[in-house]
């Protein structure tokens, strides 16, 4: 009797972690359909469930302090580095590529909704003028590209 009891249990305790396990893979694969997680992310993108969290940032251009992301009236892309103004060398590269890319943008109206953003997140050395002085220098188009610190020590995390 002892026995049959012990065998029960065991046999109820692997059902139940099966059971389990097979949820759980069935859950993360989205119904055994995505295996990596760079599927299940595009799977989410697709269904509208994957957002940025909103973060304080202030503008390079101007005294204001924007919520990034913004809700635009039409869907918009972002095409986003991170940057620190005292880095000399992949920095400038970067900064480099992006005012080819803006002088490609403004001269196509296909890619009206394309945006570039380039964001510092060291809050003691970048702040708005330092941001303004390099996009400045850049040539950056406020209307095109954005240059933005976040606002605190908590939006930069």
């Amino acid at each position: 009797m002892r026995n049959t009891l012990a065998r029960w249990l065991s046999v109820s305790l692997c059902l139940a972690l099966v059971t389990v396990f097979a949820w759980g893979a069935w859950r993360q694969t989205a119904g055994f359909e995505v295996w990596t997680f760079e599927g299940r992310r595009q799977l989410q993108i697709a269904a509208g469930e994957l957002r940025a969290p909103t973060v304080a940032m202030h503008h390079a251009f101007g005294e204001r302090t924007l919520v990034w992301p913004a809700v635009p009236a039409a869907p918009t892309a972002h095409l986003v580095d991170f940057i620190y103004t005292r880095c000399p060398t992949v920095c400038r590269t970067l900064g480099s590529q992006y005012q080819q890319m803006q002088q490609q943008l403004q001269h196509d109206p296909t890619l009206a909704q394309v945006q570039l953003a380039s964001i510092s997140f060291d809050l003691a050395h970048d702040g708005r003028a330092e941001l303004g002085q390099l996009a400045r220098g850049l040539g950056a188009d406020p209307a095109r590209w954005s240059f933005a610190v976040p606002a605190s020590d908590g939006d930069a995390n």
